[in-house]
């Protein structure tokens, strides 16, 4: 089934200030952190929110080539962005990773910095108000000889904080910012960032290398999922080198059980993971790296539920010919899973969407939306999201990529912001995967308006006949016309003859309604222009 969005849209520049109207409860919006940058990859890697505010982080790659973060806070009833900050390492480079709100509606940071004097990755953990006003921040040089990547964090019921990271060998041999094997140390500190402990979790593993996430459980302990490389051997199955498997341990970083959730013999696993209700979590592993036979469907993202003392309560499978991508895994305010991410399309529809999904406790799935514009941008409608969170009255934030066209035509990935209703809509009482958003997502900077095609007769009862515009374009290789009706559906789709400047369609079996036929060379619109068939 498939739903067609009529919905409110936002594009900001940080040096425009766009009107908005009508204003809707739910949206999607388009921001360009560097708009003088048009080749800038920026994409929205974490989202959470405090009171009516939404705070959106961008981590991209400066120009510079150091690695560079923006924190944005955005007033949700008119999507103001009322303030942006930017945060540096001690010597630039730096990465946010995770967060975690306080009780006292604080935001704690961490993630990583190089520090280039010791060619290591050293970690930090960083408080901000909810204004982005920092309050402290800690830079830890001295807790390892090797490389530390901060993964994730959390605040004990004292307000401890337990930091999550990933301890990697430096390679001596080689690039000495690459690691050779890697473990993980969990380091706490008090509510000010001084440390209290630093230790290494124990494993039987050869490689315990994180990518994972943090969580509180109820019963006062902590899981947490990572990414194991190392050859283990199953009896059944036999050999594997990628593994997730899930840990708990309490306050005090002490081990209470592991659990191998899963195995790979190539596919590289970073697991997602949330508690919930009564001790136990959901672990998801996030990424597949290969393209799966179009004939056979697959079995490859599994969702699995573990209980308080590691036993598996149940498993779901999405067993469908399309690879999928999960972000991330949050509990709702009900007990519900709430998920994000990427999903490719099956054999007959490789467009990508933006994939959201609300599940119960038990297992059974309340909804799941694919979200793509592919009618402003039918030729690459890629949205993919990497975070999500719940706001206080249930509505569903999500932020990501969004594959912008900049003013030659080239991508540009700017930061995708959603907001849905509890029901993932946004249109109230959507229904189906497919969420087709039809109102115009327009770029930040207006590409320069396309060529109009000719069309004659217009309106038609059906066969109308479609001319180059005057503006003496020359047919040329990999030329063809698409027509799309507003929904988005493709109903024509015709190579441009070589040398031709004009082609005939007819559309007396097309439903009546407007029809935008749209050139393309290479993939790339060229000329558009509209028909309407009216019998």
């Amino acid at each position: 089934m498939k739903t067609i969005i009529k919905s409110c849209f936002l594009i900001t520049a940080f040096n425009l200030n766009l009107a908005i109207k009508p204003l809707c409860q739910t949206f999607i919006q388009s921001i360009d952190p560097n708009p003088a940058q048009e080749y800038q990859a920026d994409k929205g890697y974490r989202i959470w929110s405090i009171d009516s505010f939404l705070y959106v982080l961008n981590g991209y790659v400066h120009i510079n080539g150091y690695r560079a973060l923006d924190i944005f806070k955005i007033n949700i009833e008119n999507r103001e962005i009322v303030n942006r900050i930017a945060i540096q390492g001690p010597q630039e480079d730096m990465a946010i990773s995770d967060y975690w709100i306080t009780p006292d509606q604080h935001i704690l940071i961490t993630g990583e910095w190089r520090d280039y004097d010791a060619l290591r990755m050293r970690t930090f953990i960083a408080k901000l108000d909810k204004d982005l006003e920092i309050v402290w921040i800690n830079y830890y040089p001295d807790l390892s000889d090797g490389h530390l990547y901060g993964d994730a964090l959390a605040q004990t019921a004292t307000g401890d904080i337990l930091l999550y990271l990933i301890e990697g060998e430096v390679d001596l041999s080689g690039n000495p910012w690459w690691s050779v094997s890697s473990k993980i140390r969990i380091v706490k500190t008090d509510a000010f960032g001084d440390v209290i402990f630093n230790k290494i979790i124990p494993d039987t593993f050869q490689r315990s290398s994180g990518h994972g996430h943090l969580a509180p459980t109820e019963d006062g302990n902590f899981l947490l999922s990572s990414q194991v490389k190392g050859y283990y051997y199953h009896p059944q199955y036999g050999t594997y080198l990628y593994n997730t498997i899930l840990h708990k341990i309490d306050s005090n970083a002490n081990p209470i059980w592991s659990r191998m959730v899963n195995y790979a013999k190539s596919l590289m696993q970073q697991p997602v993971m949330t508690t919930l209700e009564g001790g136990g979590g959901a672990v998801m592993w996030a990424k597949d790296t290969f393209v799966p036979d179009p004939t056979i469907a697959f079995s490859f993202n599994i969702l699995k539920r573990y209980n308080s003392t590691g036993s598996l309560s149940w498993t779901h499978e999405w067993n469908d010919v399309a690879i999928r991508s999960v972000g991330r895994l949050i509990t709702a305010q009900n007990g519900d899973i709430l998920g994000c991410g990427y999903y490719s399309g099956s054999s007959l529809d490789s467009k990508g969407r933006g994939w959201l999904f609300r599940m119960t406790p038990a297992g059974e799935v309340v909804w799941e939306r694919h979200y793509t514009d592919s009618l402003q941008r039918p030729w690459s409608p890629l949205i993919e999201f990497l975070d999500l969170c719940e706001l206080d009255d249930g509505r569903i934030a999500a932020t990501g990529i969004v594959f912008d066209l900049n003013s030659n035509g080239h991508w540009n990935p700017n930061v995708a912001l959603i907001v849905v209703d509890e029901q993932g809509c946004l249109d109230p009482g959507c229904s189906g995967y497919d969420q087709f958003i039809t109102s115009t997502f327009e770029p930040i900077f207006r590409l320069p308006d396309l060529p109009l095609l000719s069309i004659s007769p217009n309106p038609t009862p059906g066969p109308f006949r479609v001319q180059l515009p005057k503006e003496a374009l020359k047919p040329g290789k990999n030329w063809e016309l698409r027509c799309y009706d507003l929904q988005g559906k493709l109903w024509q789709q015709l190579p441009w003859p070589k040398g031709d400047t004009a082609l005939n369609i007819d559309g007396s079996s097309w439903p009546p309604g407007l029809y935008l036929p749209v050139l393309f060379e290479n993939n790339r619109p060229v000329a558009t222009g509209k028909i309407i068939i009216q019998p």
